[in-house]
């Protein structure tokens, strides 16, 4: 059974039939709240050193490395 509702003035109100008396229910947002602004600083912050660090991974063309991952491909998708 799902039962759906709005909060209103810190009040759950129910849109379709209630349930009975003794009911146990779980609460689950159908939307997360928004985070506020030092959070998603901080998120971007992370995400921003994550892609620095992926940036300034080795390429994986044919440089002067003896085997990179374009042979590794080949290798395995190569047609026969």
């Amino acid at each position: 059974m799902v039962i759906k509702g709005t909060v209103q003035n810190g009040q759950i109100h129910i849109d379709n039939a209630i349930p009975p008396d003794g009911t146990q229910v779980l609460i689950t947002p159908v939307i997360p709240p928004l985070l506020d602004d030092a959070e998603n600083n901080i998120g971007l912050q992370l995400f921003k050193e994550a892609i620095g660090r992926i940036a300034k991974m080795p390429s994986e063309g044919k440089l002067d490395h003896n085997f990179c991952g374009a042979d590794h491909d080949n290798l395995l998708y190569a047609s026969v």
